[in-house]
């Protein structure tokens, strides 16, 4: 599956480039499925491992945040 940007008349440059994230997306998928020789199993297993490491940063990162930092109520910055 190849994705590709058509040349045409758009109402604004956002339209014009808003396939362009999904083609990299695209391209990182056959990346990865080629990596596992083709097996789809085997691909989609990586995203999953992939996917549980992002997930766990996301979760220690957001533990070692203090809670008024979460919530924006840090006190303001003397300069």
């Amino acid at each position: 599956m190849k994705m590709t940007r058509e040349a045409g008349a758009a109402g604004a440059v956002e339209e014009l480039f808003q396939d362009e994230p999904l083609a990299a997306e695209a391209a990182k998928i056959e990346w990865l499925i080629e990596r596992a020789h083709g097996d789809p199993r085997a691909a989609i297993g990586e995203l999953l491992v992939r996917l549980a490491e992002v997930e766990r940063a996301r979760a220690a990162a957001e533990a070692a945040a203090s809670l008024g930092y979460r919530r924006r109520l840090q006190p303001e910055r003397q300069s």
